[in-house]
């Protein structure tokens, strides 16, 4: 949330001097009222909501703890939650509350760690009119919200691979979407007992690539399984902790205790993976990367992997193996 806070300062669309009124939804925004307020001068509006019935649509104000001198003047103002799923808290509470609170207000910033592409899409179309700016700054969208108002597929072991950060930005109403900001997340998939989900995904689309550019045409499933388990036996990786092609792990890594279940690799899995989130096309003669999928590579895959201490190591096989022209 700190990233996300920085790079609206940078942006100058909020500003260390002014004085701003800042919607938290408690408890949800709990951990992060530290970082604003040693950002920001803020005058918190504190607000509980409890979501009602069985679809999760409805929302109803538990508590609202008014701010002590809410900067009426200001023409921006700050909401703090963690995520935006279907965006009905945020259009039905937070934002009338801040038109209600401020007479000028024509800016409104948003900090999420997760929101999904609809609920965007629904804030987009009832604030505009209201609001000039409404600008939304995440660590990651996914594409849906499922009937329960759960984002999908949301957090989950390798959940930040899923994002595609090229897809911010598609309408003027949202702010761009930091590419240090996607490194940094993918980097912290890759420091988890489950950084081989990740680098699997990555090495699925580096050889892709390789196979598309190099060669002018697809790569089948069989080829594809097959350099897959070349590289992780030339990096030195198969059959440890960190081998992207162990069909069974016994222990996480850089701990001592079991995992509480069996891990199993599955390329067609991992590829179906990617295709769901548009960055490959499966056709009849195998796989293309797209050009969101080459741009995600390149910009932030590679950096990450290239540069960490033990999945480098499958970094340097995929370069090495090309080299020796092994497709």
């Amino acid at each position: 949330m700190g990233v996300l806070l920085n790079h609206a300062l940078e942006l100058g669309i909020l500003a260390r001097p002014q004085k701003y009124g800042v919607v938290f939804n408690r408890p949800d925004a709990d951990p992060f009222r530290q970082i604003f307020t040693d950002k920001i001068k803020l005058c918190p509006l504190d607000i509980e909501t409890r979501r009602q019935g069985i679809s999760n649509l409805d929302i109803r104000e538990n508590v609202a703890k008014e701010a002590n001198e809410w900067p009426r003047a200001q023409d921006r103002s700050v909401i703090v939650d963690s995520c935006i799923a279907r965006g009905t808290t945020c259009i039905n509470s937070f934002v009338p509350r801040i038109l209600e609170m401020s007479r000028n207000v024509k800016k409104i910033a948003c900090f999420v760690l997760l929101a999904s592409e609809e609920g965007l899409a629904r804030i987009d179309s009832v604030v505009n009119g209201s609001i000039e700016e409404f600008h939304v700054f995440t660590a990651a969208v996914d594409p849906q919200v499922n009937a329960n108002g759960w984002i999908m597929p949301g957090v989950g072991p390798d959940s930040f691979t899923k994002r595609i950060p090229e897809k911010m930005g598609v309408t003027p109403l949202w702010s761009e979407y930091p590419l240090d900001l996607a490194k940094l997340s993918l980097a912290s998939t890759i420091d988890t007992s489950y950084g081989w989900a990740s680098t699997l995904d990555i090495s699925l689309l580096w050889l892709i690539y390789l196979c598309n550019v190099n060669k002018g045409k697809p790569i089948g499933y069989q080829r594809l399984t097959k350099w897959v388990e070349e590289v992780d036996k030339y990096s030195g990786l198969y059959g440890t902790e960190h081998s992207i092609t162990q069909r069974r792990l016994v222990r996480s890594i850089d701990e001592g205790s079991p995992l509480r279940g069996p891990r199993f690799h599955d390329v067609s899995r991992a590829l179906d993976g990617l295709e769901f989130r548009e960055l490959v096309k499966h056709g009849v003669y195998g796989y293309i990367i797209n050009e969101v999928g080459c741009k995600y590579l390149d910009k932030v895959c590679i950096p990450v992997i290239e540069h960490h201490p033990t999945y480098g190591k499958l970094a340097e096989a995929i370069e090495t193996l090309y080299v020796f022209s092994w497709f």
